[in-house]
């Protein structure tokens, strides 16, 4: 495109609506799985509705008369970077949400930071007439390659401990592809931002951005693919949980446990310790909130308080995540459903609540609880949750190939596009 051109740049106008189509496909994708299957993908359904406004600045970008704001192709790539910035932002949350229940403030800090630098730096930038030689636009593209690498190079440390604790080859391969990503964002700084700053090329006649967003892409497809294959496997991160048990409220009295540490304390101990500390901390702190968690220096004791069902959950793990919370929550909510009146109301038998051992597959897929013929009678006894996931089974994989059909052949060019924007911003100053 010449700089004079006013025409509608109707390849760039189409990849702009792919892009929003396809965010905002997967983005209804996660809503229907969360839905359906009760587990909820924390930040990544927004991060994909956010990233969908990458598609709108596209659009915008494609032609003057579509630039209703008036901005111009220079001002639309930085609200690009910072869309970006923003998307990358809450899939970093996502990778956290996985592995604790708080965010990482060192992870978080440096987010901010780069994030900040980015932003400031790359608007910045345009009171300088050119890219070469101009100090604020190196340091826009440099931070936001750190920033990606930052948020990338967590997330694969989560899969990399995952497959540590319980090798999975789905936790490898996530692993590896993030570090590669990671890789790629900083070969783009060293060997593309920085030459251009100097006014030369590392590669004279090869586009060596263009080859790393291509890289780029195919890996994040890779990721995609892989992580929209088993909803599960998001609550499969390991994180030990060594007990998880139901007191009566009333009582104090253990109705059912499920302990996978031999080494793990009596139930009915920890029943009557918790109903003591929790009775405890309501009288002294005169509030009405009731008892969430307790830390020690290696295990968490998480509680789910149900009074007004007449229980209390209580599970001991190795750390507290909000996939956990939600797991406990999952649980509380199914036992209540099968067992409100007997447990608020009832003397405690044991052997009333067996079929809790099934609860406890469907809320927490991780622990190894029951075999494949248990396994059948939870599809019997819990039909709603059975159809659902036999329903999304069904349907998923033809909605993920035509997210795939549509985004990642649109992102592709997006990519390309804005390397030639600032390839053309380059050459044009």
């Amino acid at each position: 495109m010449s700089a004079g051109a006013t025409q509608m740049d109707l390849s760039l106008f189409f990849v702009g609506v792919g892009l929003i189509t396809g965010f905002l496909l997967i983005t209804i994708v996660f809503a229907i799985r969360e839905k359906r299957t009760g587990r909820r993908v924390y930040f990544l359904k927004e991060a994909t509705a956010l990233g969908s406004l990458t598609g709108i600045t596209n659009v915008m970008v494609s032609g003057p008369e579509l630039d209703f704001l008036n901005l111009g192709p220079t001002v639309i790539l930085r609200f690009t970077i910072a869309l970006w910035i923003l998307t990358f932002g809450l899939l970093g949350f996502f990778f956290m949400s996985m592995r604790q229940e708080t965010l990482e403030w060192r992870v978080t800090l440096a987010m901010v930071t780069l994030g900040t630098v980015s932003v400031v730096t790359g608007f910045s930038s345009l009171v300088l007439p050119s890219l070469q030689g101009n100090p604020l636009a190196l340091a826009w593209k440099s931070s936001f390659a750190l920033y990606s690498t930052t948020v990338f190079l967590y997330g694969a440390s989560v899969y990399a401990g995952a497959n540590r604790k319980l090798p999975e080859p789905r936790s490898a391969a996530l692993a590896i592809v993030l570090i590669a990503i990671s890789l790629s964002y900083v070969a783009n700084m060293f060997f593309y931002d920085v030459p251009n700053y100097f006014g030369f090329s590392v590669l004279p006649g090869i586009n060596l951005e263009v080859m790393l967003d291509f890289s780029r892409i195919i890996l994040v497809a890779a990721i995609v693919v892989t992580l929209a294959s088993d909803m599960e496997y998001f609550y499969r991160i390991p994180i030990d949980v060594y007990s998880i048990s139901v007191i009566q409220a009333s009582s104090g009295v253990c109705a059912y446990s499920y302990v996978r540490d031999p080494e793990s304390a009596n139930p009915e101990l920890f029943a009557s310790a918790i109903t003591a500390i929790s009775m405890f901390m309501k009288e002294t702190s005169k509030s009405s909130s009731a008892l969430k968690s307790i830390k020690t220096g290696s295990r968490t004791i998480m509680v789910e308080g149900r009074e007004e069902d007449g229980f209390i959950v209580m599970a001991v793990v190795e750390r507290s995540s909000l996939v956990l919370v939600r797991s406990l929550h999952m649980f509380a909510d199914l036992f209540a459903e099968k067992y409100r009146g007997k447990v608020r109301d009832g003397v405690i038998i044991a052997q009333d609540y067996t079929d809790a051992d099934l609860m406890i597959y469907i809320a927490f897929p991780h622990p190894e609880a029951i075999d494949d013929t248990d396994n059948l009678a939870l599809s019997n006894q819990f039909s709603t949750h059975a159809s659902a996931r036999s329903a999304f089974s069904r349907v998923f994989p033809r909605v993920l190939t035509l997210r795939l059909l549509v985004y990642i052949p649109t992102t592709a060019i997006l990519h390309l596009r804005q390397a030639h924007s600032l390839r053309f911003e380059l050459l044009s100053n």
